[in-house]
């Protein structure tokens, strides 16, 4: 897209920058689920406010490249609520960070010659009502370092794990919760041909033993490979799947106030993301930036308001 000069006066009109459409997306989203409403009156006022005002300006750098002349666009400045476990927006945002945080933890493990096999790891519980959220996600957790300590896991899991906790599914009866566990686990490279290899049923088993069920909880575990399915290789949709929204906006939309309300004290202050092991000792190697500042000059600031569905420029300096 072109950029016009420096003077030229705002347009009303001017299409949105293609910089913003993901972003312009996700607040929709924001919108459709009326997040902000829900908050305010679930939660508090302030945080209605807070969560409504998320992304409602960006400033954008207009630059030219100096050698091409090729124009583009940067982000400046915004407002984020920093919600990040329910505003589509913000949520979005740390999922991106998340997942390069991850990538570059698995990359920084490769350079150094420490060869893993990865395995997808999901557990779950039977539903609980809302209200329970929270007292089951302790459970949970406590399960989980009971699992840590088996022999069985010891054996198994020797390069560490990555953890994401989903609080609600897309499918979750009204009025309750779908606490569940997804992880990337780290084996050794025999993992799969050795006497360390932990089949699925007895995943199962380990999972109730470890939560102390009276019954065989829904157990997923499967192999990851860098085979590319779907435009994508199956590691990065592993990193994107445990990296993903805590509940998702159409989840959001379904809930009343007061569910919501109710959602976010029963996980306020918990966290949603865990490293264990190798994997969270590790530095991440840093994904190199395509942008140099130095090959670029100034040409103006633009600011873009949100307003009916789409950012509309407001000033061009």
């Amino acid at each position: 897209m072109s950029i016009p000069s420096n003077n030229e006066k705002s347009n009303q009109n001017e299409p949105q920058p293609a910089e913003l459409e993901e972003t312009a997306k996700r607040k929709c989203k924001l919108d459709k689920a009326q997040l902000a409403k829900k908050a305010a009156e679930g939660v508090n006022p302030k945080l209605g406010k807070r969560i409504g005002g998320c992304r409602s300006w960006i400033s954008l750098d207009l630059l030219e490249h100096l050698k091409t002349h090729e124009k583009a666009r940067r982000v400046r400045k915004t407002y984020s609520c920093d919600v990040n476990k329910f505003c589509p927006v913000c949520a979005w945002d740390n999922a991106q960070e998340v997942s390069k945080d991850l990538r570059g933890r698995l990359a920084a493990l490769k350079k150094a010659g420490i060869e893993y096999q990865q395995i997808f790891l999901t557990l779950t519980v039977r539903n609980c009502a809302l209200d329970k959220l929270r007292q089951t996600l302790a459970a949970m957790s406590v399960g989980w370092r009971r699992l840590m300590q088996t022999k069985r896991w010891k054996e198994a899991v020797t390069g560490g794990f990555f953890r994401g906790t989903e609080y609600i599914g897309d499918r979750t009866p009204k009025g309750q919760a779908h606490p569940h566990f997804h992880a990337i686990l780290l084996v050794s490279s025999s993992y799969f041909k050795g006497s360390s290899y932990i089949n699925h049923d007895e995943w199962v088993q380990m999972w109730r033993k470890a939560m102390r069920l009276d019954y065989d909880p829904v157990v997923g575990v499967e192999r990851i490979t860098e085979r590319r399915r779907k435009h994508q290789d199956e590691v990065a949709a592993a990193v994107a799947e445990v990296a993903k929204y805590s509940v998702t906006p159409s989840t959001i939309e379904r809930l009343t106030s007061k569910e919501f309300g109710l959602l976010y004290k029963q996980t306020k202050g918990l966290r949603q993301f865990a490293y264990g092991g190798e994997l969270a000792q590790i530095l991440p190697l840093l994904e190199p930036d395509d942008f140099n500042s130095e090959e670029w000059k100034a040409l103006g600031i633009e600011l873009w308001s949100w307003g009916a569905g789409r950012y509309v420029l407001s000033r061009r300096d």
